[in-house]
């Protein structure tokens, strides 16, 4: 009885391993602040939308100081999944500047930047 609830926890164990490392974060390389750029999963839930699309608070964001050099050249709406942290839909939107640097800024639909704190 003891050896098959050791089984048992060693299998739920290495199942909480594996899910953790499924979940690497999206890396991108970015001269905004840190808070606009949290890692996320960059394929689920993950659609393409227009910009005309994107709710008015995030419109407005985009037009920041820190923004104003950097085009929009991508739009996505990352759909919540339960395995995160905050359920929130986030609009991940990719960045070109004049010297053709990339970046990625993710806001939530009320504009405000998404946090790696939690």
């Amino acid at each position: 009885m003891n050896k098959l609830f050791a089984l048992a926890i060693v299998l739920v164990a290495a199942g909480l391993l594996t899910s953790v490392k499924a979940q690497a974060p999206y890396a991108a390389s970015s001269q905004l602040p840190e808070s606009a750029m949290q890692g996320l999963p960059q394929d689920l839930g993950k659609e393409q939308i227009e910009t005309d699309e994107l709710p008015k608070a995030v419109k407005q964001a985009l037009k920041r100081e820190s923004l104003k050099e950097w085009n929009v050249s991508e739009v996505y709406v990352v759909k919540a999944t339960v395995q995160q942290a905050d359920p929130k839909p986030v609009y991940e939107i990719y960045l070109t500047n004049a010297e053709q640097k990339k970046t990625v800024a993710r806001f939530y639909k009320n504009g405000k930047t998404v946090s790696g704190k939690k």
